[in-house]
């Protein structure tokens, strides 16, 4: 799911400025998001999707009547009850929180993609930064919705990225239920769902990070073993470095010979783990 979403998203943003537009993009993430979904909020929401009956009752049964207390030491407080939150680790937790928070995606104007909590709202501007109080007003509608549903967006980690040259920049501002304006702070380079996301749209930052993962479990393997065949690292290196290197490869992938070698020494070295063939050639190591 993560890879289809970053694959859209980079799919409206590259076909946006190849036809002339700037792109503006607002980061958002709600504090503490599935600690703050009020159970008789989302219960509500969920009979207003027509969820009812034996169904609705067992969610019902599985949200509420949960207690809490803290234990420091011999020290216990008094159980408490929960009034809010799904479960963190449950598979109905982030399903819940989509359905809580699916009337918002609808009330906003540009296009939004959302991952369980992760949001981000595309706005889409001529070159005279047309479409910029649009943006501002969806963020708006956000704020309002944050405060009507007993949610808050931690404003720390709120940004705003602006793709494309020879360009103005909006700023854009959050106003907090007690008043207070924040202007959102400027983000070139955002790790979005897993990938880095840069405003130039280039890769080698997420290409770095990607083959330092990978040599990381790569030098695991090596520390583990005082010996490998070609039998035995191939599956390893399929299992547990290849994946760092192609996750979601579709959504950013690497072209330039810059980017390729980056990724191309991983494979390079573990070709080398393999003492039979250590001396050969890369083209005849990978046979």
């Amino acid at each position: 799911m993560k890879y289809l979403i970053l694959l859209e998203f980079m799919d409206k943003v590259t076909n946006y400025l190849d036809k002339g537009y700037l792109i503006d993009i607002i980061y958002t993430d709600f504090s503490k998001a599935f600690d703050k979904v009020s159970h008789v909020k989302l219960l509500a929401k969920l009979k207003s999707y027509g969820i009812i009956g034996e169904t609705y009752e067992w969610i019902k049964s599985f949200l509420l009547g949960r207690k809490q207390r803290v234990v420091l030491g011999d020290v216990m407080s008094n159980w408490e009850p929960v009034s809010s939150g799904v479960p963190q680790g449950s598979v109905l937790g982030p399903i819940l929180f989509i359905i809580f928070i699916n009337d918002l995606l609808e009330m906003l104007q540009f296009t939004t993609l959302s991952y369980a909590d992760d949001l981000k709202l595309i706005g889409i501007m001529s070159k005279n930064t047309l479409g910029t109080e649009s943006l501002q007003n969806d963020l708006n509608v956000l704020v309002d919705w944050c405060k009507e549903w007993s949610t808050e967006l931690n404003l720390s980690k709120c940004k705003s990225m602006y793709i494309g040259k020879n360009r103005e920049k909006k700023e854009y501002r959050i106003t907090s239920h007690l008043g207070e304006t924040t202007v959102l702070s400027e983000t070139t380079c955002e790790k979005d769902l897993g990938v880095i996301i840069t405003n130039d749209l280039k890769w080698n930052k997420q290409c770095v990070s990607a083959s330092a993962r990978a040599n990381r479990d790569l030098g695991q393997i090596k520390s583990s073993f005082t010996y490998l065949s070609k039998e035995t690292i191939i599956p390893l290196y399929t299992a547990l470095v290849r994946p760092h290197l192609e996750y979601a490869v579709s959504s950013w992938s690497p072209h330039t010979k810059s980017n390729i070698k980056i990724l191309e020494r991983v494979q390079k070295r573990a070709t080398k783990l393999v003492k039979t063939i250590r001396e050969k050639p890369y083209e005849q190591r990978l046979k």
